[in-house]
Formats: C-alpha cells, structure tokens, sequence
C-alpha cells in the first residue's frame, strides 16, 4: 500500500484544530510545518479563540512629538486664519488638491512671494480655485496683503 504520510501527527493535528488551537501552535507542537497543518486540518470544524492583541501603555516619544506639533500648527493656524467656513474649507481642499505634485517653475504668480500652480483639472477649477480661495480665503483673512504676519 505505499506511504501514507504521518498519519499519526494528521490526526493529532485534527484533534489540537478542533481544541481550537491555532496553527502555528499545532505546527510547532508536532514538529512540522504550519502549512502541512493546514492542508490536514482545512476541513476541521473549530471554535476560533479571540486574538489578544498587544496593548500599548505608553505611546511612544516620537507619536507624542508628533501630536504635539499637530496642535501647535492647529492653533497657529487658528490664529493666523481663523475658522473657516464650510465653503471656505471647501475651496481650500480642492485648491491644495489642483496644486498637488506642481513645480515652482512656470507657477502663477499671485503675490511678490507667492506661486501657485495648478496640475489637476480643468479650467473650470482653476477658475473655482480662483474666485473661491484667492478672493474668499486670502482676502478676508490676516493673509491679505497689507496684513500683519
């Protein structure tokens, strides 16, 4: 009759799965690997254990650094702009989206330092980014030209 394979770590294999032990623990409790475990054991009903997931007490130093500095540029922006209206933010995310990925060479100039450049779209937002944030947003906040920094 031939080879069989290991008939006898199969069906302990079979027996741990439907413990509801997990593969690797099979595979490294028999001695083989967790892919034969798995082709044995494919067909075995079991009740999966809840997966304990590692929790973190202490946030690291960088994400702190990180959340710190995300609400230092909050309340500058705060202060420097104000609270934007929905039409406002609105016009501001499309503009910072048409002005994804641009280069500084050949942008359109909209101050004596400013550039500005449009790479997504149409003219139909490049005219939206126009009257929308241009005349909306800079006009009526301390970026304005003539306003104090």
């Amino acid at each position: 009759m031939g080879y069989r394979g290991k008939t006898v770590e199969k069906e302990r294999a079979r027996d741990l799965r439907a413990e509801s032990w997990t593969l690797q623990a099979i595979a490294s409790e028999l001695g083989v690997s967790r892919s034969s475990v798995s082709v044995w054991v494919r067909d075995v009903r079991f009740e999966p254990k809840p997966r304990h997931r590692p929790i973190f007490r202490n946030p690291s130093s960088l994400h702190l650094a990180k959340l710190a500095q995300i609400e230092e540029m909050n309340a500058l922006g705060v202060a420097r702009i104000g609270v934007l209206s929905d039409d406002a933010f609105l016009a501001a995310g499309v503009a910072l989206y048409s002005g994804e990925g641009s280069k500084w060479k050949g942008c359109a100039k909209f101050g004596p330092r400013s550039r500005f450049a449009i790479v997504r779209g149409h003219s139909g937002v490049a005219q939206l980014v126009e009257r929308s944030a241009v005349n909306r947003i800079v006009a009526s906040s301390s970026l304005a030209p003539g306003a104090p920094t």
